[in-house]
């Protein structure tokens, strides 16, 4: 599975449960942005300033997130 399915799949299961715990500003802007990732993706090496940088293998391990903002 690749890194940005992995935060899709997550966005798309947790969407409801994010928005609860986040400031209006967040929400209001959160779709649209979300929307612009699922089209470009994480940045790759052609991009200059990602050169030297491979953000699909950082985002790729499952980092536990905690939703729930379980203690």
């Amino acid at each position: 599975m690749n890194s940005e399915k992995q935060y899709i799949d997550l966005y798309h299961e947790c969407r409801q449960q994010i928005c609860d715990h986040s400031a209006d500003a967040m929400n209001a802007v959160r779709d649209t942005a979300f929307a612009d990732f699922q089209r470009q993706g994480f940045p790759t090496r052609k991009v200059e300033r990602y050169k030297y940088t491979a953000i699909d293998e950082l985002f790729e391990p499952n980092y536990g997130l905690n939703i729930n903002r379980l203690e």
